[in-house]
């Protein structure tokens, strides 16, 4: 079963640097392709992953947005090339050097006989690690953990993680695009999975906070959180409304 690795990035030039050096020492025999997708980075994001990815031992492509997507643009734009290139599974790992590069062995071995359609990770559960994580966050998170989970009647640990498993056979990209390009992406893909009732697991991982900066505005973050669930109570048709949307990019390398 061929695998893509699509990690997005922004804005993350020294966190990409470190990353990359990760990835070359673990050699992922197991991925396919290593997808790099840059969200219109104003720093050296885009100039470090030219510099750094050469003479990597895996097949290296790197995409920049035509502009600035959001997240989820991103992970559209990552989709819809693992489906194009025909690629059976593809894993989500952010760009930001917060998640474990061993965590991704144990995703890809976790489901061996394939029982599970996606395979999340999970910071808040039995078994995860969070190194320097905002008490505040991981209160929210919880918060937002146990309404998701009794509005979906589904126990959720975790509502976007950096490191997800997708398999491309089971999932209706025409709908995942009609879901919002900001960092309410995962929710919306959550809430799909529970109410299209897809089989899904969580997974415990570790994630560590340094000097990343998180793109998370509160007030604000709350408050579409709550829209989210509202529209997801009492408006599942148009909740769920297919739309066709295109997005531009160009290959770098």
């Amino acid at each position: 079963m061929s695998t893509i690795l699509f990690i997005p990035v922004y804005n993350c030039e020294l966190q990409i640097k470190r990353l990359i050096k990760k990835l070359k020492r673990k050699k992922l025999k197991k991925i396919n392709e290593i997808l790099f997708v840059d969200n219109q980075s104003v720093d050296e994001t885009l100039k470090t992953l030219v510099n750094e990815t050469k003479g990597f031992s895996s097949k290296i492509t790197i995409i920049q947005n035509n502009k600035n997507y959001g997240l989820g643009g991103s992970h559209k734009v990552a989709l819809s090339y693992a489906i194009n290139n025909r690629y059976n599974d593809l894993i989500v790992f952010h760009g930001d050097d917060q998640g474990k590069i061993e965590d991704l062995d144990k995703i890809i071995l976790s489901d061996k006989k394939r029982k599970y359609d996606f395979i999340l990770g999970s910071r808040f559960m039995k078994g995860s690690i969070l190194n320097n994580y905002n008490l505040i966050r991981i209160l929210g998170n919880i918060f937002f953990n146990f309404i998701f989970s009794a509005i979906t009647l589904k126990k959720l640990y975790d509502l976007g993680a950096g490191l997800n498993l997708l398999r491309l056979d089971n999932l209706d990209i025409n709908q995942i695009k009609s879901f919002p390009n900001n960092l309410t992406f995962n929710y919306h893909l959550i809430l799909y999975l529970c109410f299209f009732k897809k089989k899904f697991m969580f997974m415990p991982i570790t994630w560590t906070e340094t000097d990343q900066i998180s793109n998370v505005k509160y007030f604000n973050h709350t408050i579409q959180m709550f829209n989210i669930i509202l529209q997801f109570l009492f408006n599942k048709k148009k909740f769920f409304k297919k739309k066709k949307t295109n997005y531009i990019f160009k290959i770098i390398n």
